[in-house]
């Protein structure tokens, strides 16, 4: 088995490098040198650059290195008619797995509920499971709940890589994509539907990003999971799920067949699903009157979320919301009356 670099750790004066949870992992460059062959890195490329400066560029360096290798290996993989290995060990030892989510939970004090569960989580048939995004733990919190056996869609590998959570998701299986690289995206599709045609299940956020608006139950979504469905002739599982505090509220929806649907009509259906999932989470919170509620609330809120996760920010959350043609010409006109106000 190929062995790979859980972590390093790096610090100069003012932060570290890497962070999980706004703590760093102890785990050393030392053993970078141990598994220097393994990598085939040179002795130059570990120990001449690893010179620590105030702005330390090393270690986002050999981070962009790997993502280049892992783009490359599944461009690769794709156009061969190699199948996706490792799908039965990750299997086997999927139970072992949802132990650690459940023992981590505990420790935590992260609980969940069901507010409704339909009776139709496949086992065999592959499916897509279809997620609204809230925050970091809405991944492990479901996995855990529905013992769900899928490869996520995920876009945040820059900001994971060599963190408990990416050692995690590797072991369960899981397709990273480089968001801001359009031959990645479309190659990562692919994987997708090589992925569902070999008999895996996806797990896919259609809204692409965390929800961290006020009042949407759902934000616009990309058509991906809808468009792979079709293609491939499976199902489309809706999951709405909802956060307050460490207590987590789960909704999962009826199998949707978007097979014989048009692309625009199915991308709408998945999408009111969802809001209605989300909805009737919502129905289960107590009234609130208006003047009880602090100011500033959703700044809080969205504080709250962001520190969830290392690195993510408020710009990077909407730069990564889906928006259609009309969403980018109002955005250009805000460019533009902005320009003319300077």
């Amino acid at each position: 088995m190929r062995a790979f670099l859980f972590g390093i750790t790096i610090f100069d004066k003012k932060e570290a490098v890497f962070a999980n949870q706004n703590k760093c992992m102890m785990l050393g460059v030392s053993m970078l040198f141990s598994y220097r062959k393994v990598f085939k890195l040179s002795w130059k490329s570990v120990g001449v650059y690893m010179i620590l400066t105030e702005k330390d560029t090393w270690a986002n360096r050999y981070i962009r290195m790997k993502i280049k290798q892992y783009k490359k290996k599944k461009a690769e993989l794709l156009f061969s008619d190699k199948p996706i290995r490792g799908v039965t060990v990750r299997k086997r030892i999927h139970p072992i797995l949802i132990k650690v989510l459940q023992i981590k939970s505990i420790l935590s004090g992260l609980t969940y509920e069901f507010v409704s569960k339909e009776n139709n989580m496949p086992k065999e048939q592959p499916v897509i499971y279809a997620i609204t995004h809230i925050g970091k733990y809405d991944y492990e919190m479901l996995v855990e709940a529905c013992d769900i056996f899928a490869y996520p869609f995920a876009g945040d590998w820059e900001l994971m890589y060599a963190t408990v959570d990416d050692f995690f998701l590797r072991a369960n299986g899981v397709l990273w994509v480089d968001t801001g690289d359009k031959e990645d995206r479309q190659n990562s599709f692919r994987f997708m539907k090589k992925a569902l045609k070999q008999g895996i299940s996806m797990l896919i956020y259609p809204e692409g990003i965390w929800n961290l608006t006020e009042s949407l139950p759902v934000m616009k979504i990309f058509p991906g999971a809808v468009q792979a469905a079709k293609e491939c002739n499976v199902p489309i599982i809706p999951i709405a799920i909802e956060q307050k505090g460490k207590h987590f509220l789960i909704n999962v929806g009826e199998a949707l067949d978007v097979s014989e649907m048009e692309e625009k009509e199915a991308v709408e259906v998945l999408r009111d699903n969802l809001a209605t999932l989300k909805w009737k989470i919502w129905e289960t919170f107590p009234m609130e009157r208006r003047k009880d509620i602090p100011r500033g609330y959703h700044d809080v809120f969205v504080q709250e979320r962001l520190a969830e996760c290392a690195g993510f920010t408020k710009e990077l959350v909407e730069g990564r919301m889906f928006r259609d043609k009309t969403d980018r010409e109002i955005l250009a006109i805000e460019e533009d009356l902005k320009k003319i106000h300077a």
